[in-house]
């Protein structure tokens, strides 16, 4: 039986609530497991299993890069998303001509499931109310500008910031501070801009 929490987004526009249900996780289940399951059936050697499980991300990460999708009968299809490898505004010039040269860099790995498999997983899955009250999610005490004050504070006695330490700072989740860090560093005015890459990017004062 699977255990799931209802969550309450912070207040959006004009007070809206938002609630979601959120699976409470069960563990993770890696290869070992999955051999012994696989196993039970009788269906074939567990070495050869286990050789054709541990190919796989080497085989579907190949065709990836080649620019394919790739398509497991049964399972799914897995393809790349994509996106820009600097802080760069997206979008066109006013001209409509590209906006200069922009270096890109695999974002993750799409997957969208087999119909049929989605299907089995819904027919079999059960669920049961893991908490009696609602989980709100936490929200930071500060407005965005009271966060970009204290953004430069701490700036003005430390050299850099770290996503992980923006997020300690102004109580925020990493994809909010991700964002907020994105908008900041794209306004001038801000006193704020990105250094680095991917997890080496830290956020500097401005000059």
């Amino acid at each position: 039986m699977l255990k799931y929490v209802l969550q309450e987004m912070p207040d959006m526009h004009e007070g809206q609530k938002k609630i979601f249900p959120k699976l409470i996780a069960a563990g993770q289940v890696g290869s070992a497991k999955m051999l012994n399951r696989y196993q039970l059936t009788g269906t074939a050697n567990r070495n050869v299993a286990g050789q054709v499980l541990m190919s796989l991300p080497d085989i579907i990460g190949a065709y990836l890069t080649e620019g394919h999708t790739v398509k497991v009968d049964g399972l799914g299809t897995f393809s790349l998303s994509l996106e820009f490898d600097d802080d760069k505004p997206g979008g066109q010039t006013s001209d409509g001509s590209e906006d200069g040269y922009r270096h890109v860099r695999v974002k993750g790995i799409n997957f969208r499931p087999d119909k049929d498999f989605l299907q089995l997983v819904q027919k079999n899955a059960e669920f049961e109310r893991g908490e009696s009250h609602v989980v709100r999610v936490s929200k930071s005490q500060f407005s965005p500008a009271e966060r970009l004050v204290r953004l430069q504070d701490y700036l003005d006695t430390h050299p850099y910031i770290r996503l992980s330490q923006y997020c300690t700072l102004n109580q925020l989740s990493r994809t909010a501070a991700s964002l907020e860090l994105k908008r900041f560093s794209a306004d001038p005015e801000s006193g704020i801009k990105a250094s680095g890459s991917a997890s080496h990017k830290v956020w500097v004062k401005g000059t």
